[in-house]
């Protein structure tokens, strides 16, 4: 009897030390694995290529160009003509030159007109302008528009 509770003890320290293979356990392993390949495979170079959103290679969307309307609101003849042709050779596209509502305005002004916000400041920053509102509420062919004021002198391009 010891002898045969030495063997079943010695049979039993085998199988700990020796642990079963199953073959089964390799073959869902591959299974798993392939399945992450494919899955890698379809996500990284079949959906995101056809989608174009792989921000590493794509190159971003630029804003829409300014459309600017420039409106002489002190009364000195030709001062929209000769602020919207120094726009335009700032690549700032001038789409209507004219009169303001009256010739009473002190001080120039650029008038935001998009919800975006982003023209007016440029336009603002190449003048030299400070003074700047925003008017978005009202829907307008332009995305900005200059009132030149009494002030003119003091902006690029009448600065002397």
């Amino acid at each position: 009897m010891v002898k045969r509770k030495q063997r079943e003890l010695r049979e039993a320290k085998e199988k700990i030390e020796r642990p079963q293979f199953d073959p089964s356990l390799l073959k869902k392993i591959a299974a798993g694995v392939a399945a992450v390949v494919v899955l890698y495979v379809l996500v990284f170079h079949i959906i995101v290529p056809i989608a174009g959103s792989d921000p590493e290679t794509e190159e971003p969307i630029p804003p829409p160009p300014a459309k600017v309307r420039v409106l002489n609101g002190c009364g000195v003849s030709g001062l929209a003509d000769r602020l919207s042709e120094y726009l335009r050779t700032n690549s700032i596209e001038v789409i209507d030159a004219g009169n303001a509502d009256n010739f009473n305005y002190p001080q120039t002004i650029v008038i935001e007109k998009d919800t975006a916000g982003h023209h007016g400041k440029t336009v603002a920053d190449l003048l030299g302008v400070t003074n700047m509102t925003y008017d978005t509420g009202t829907p307008d062919s332009v995305n900005v528009e200059v009132i030149i004021g009494k002030d003119y002198r003091n902006f690029n391009p009448f600065r002397r």
